[in-house]
């Protein structure tokens, strides 16, 4: 594609994020992961950032509606109505966000820790 490489790993992020909401993380990850990660190595994008964003992204998605399995399993725990549990997950699912922006922004901070065992 004739766009810079970063384009294409929004592109990638973007796409996890929605099936984030209709699929389970572990799934997402199994069928995707294997076609994504050489796509992302040949741009020259260190595959350990990228699996960290892949990451993130699914979090959101457990938290997100239609298939939030993690408010599911909060408000039958709780004995609450799902719906409040999703309500109050928004800040939780901005601040997510806001991590994997800066992320994407500031690779380092996700190879911080291996930078220290090299």
């Amino acid at each position: 594609l004739p766009v810079p490489a970063i384009v294409v790993v929004i592109i990638f992020a973007f796409i996890y994020l929605v099936l984030g909401f209709f699929m389970d993380q572990m799934a997402i990850i199994a069928l995707t992961v294997p076609v994504t990660l050489p796509v992302v190595e040949a741009l020259g994008f260190d595959p350990i950032w990228f699996g960290i964003i892949v990451i993130l992204l699914a979090e959101i998605g457990l938290i997100t509606p239609p298939l939030g399995l993690n408010a599911f399993v909060v408000s039958r725990a709780a004995n609450i109505r799902v719906e409040t549990v999703f309500l109050g997950s928004v800040p939780f699912i901005i601040a997510m966000l806001i991590v994997t922006v800066l992320v994407f922004v500031f690779p380092d901070l996700s190879l911080i820790l291996t930078a220290s065992v090299k």
